[in-house]
């Protein structure tokens, strides 16, 4: 039980120095204006769609990888139909998508888009 509470008080401490250094982080002010908006005028923003190339690829993209984020909770379901430690499944998919995620990073980062900055 003590590892479990020792976990929790490890974890808290690391998120409260996060929370601190981003808390030193001087953001510049928004230039974005702030407008009320109705139905017709959010709709207009669709145009990004038709007009903006990469913009439209990124959303495509985005909807197609959409499928496997929510696919993840049903693959948890059955393996834990299958096991006999529901927690313990949880734990490994958690820790295996986590590790993925971690070693895949580097690997997309190799194929990322042209930086803004050049696109301007």
């Amino acid at each position: 039980m003590s590892f479990y509470v020792w976990g929790i008080v490890a974890a808290t401490m690391i998120w409260l120095f996060a929370a601190l250094i981003y808390s030193l982080v001087q953001e510049p002010l928004s230039e974005v204006s702030d407008k009320r908006a109705n139905l017709i005028d959010v709709f207009k923003e669709f145009r990004l769609l038709r007009t903006d190339s990469v913009f439209r690829e990124f959303v495509i993209a985005r909807s197609l990888f959409l499928c496997a984020a929510l696919s993840a909770p049903y693959y948890v379901l059955i393996a834990q139909q299958k096991s006999d430690s529901a927690v313990f499944v949880l734990g490994i998919f958690i820790l295996v998508s986590g590790l993925a995620s971690l070693f895949s990073s580097p690997f997309w980062g190799f194929f990322r888009i042209t930086p803004v900055e050049k696109l301007c």
